[in-house]
């Protein structure tokens, strides 16, 4: 039997870590990580983007 979606999500929920802020920084400081920012365009031209990401959607 097929999965639904919903249990797709639900399975792959289960293997997401989510992390604080401090501990995204020092994941990044350690160099065990690499942050993508997903936002929209209009977004990054109405908040900033972030400096030390090293890739931006659509970039």
């Amino acid at each position: 039997m097929a999965k639904s979606a919903t249990d797709l999500v639900k399975e792959a929920k289960q293997n997401i870590e989510n992390l604080t802020p401090e501990q995204v920084q020092q994941e990044l400081k350690n160099g065990n990580a690499t942050l993508i920012d997903i936002r929209e365009s209009e977004e990054l031209q109405q908040n900033g983007k972030y400096p030390d990401l090293c890739m931006h959607r659509g970039a």
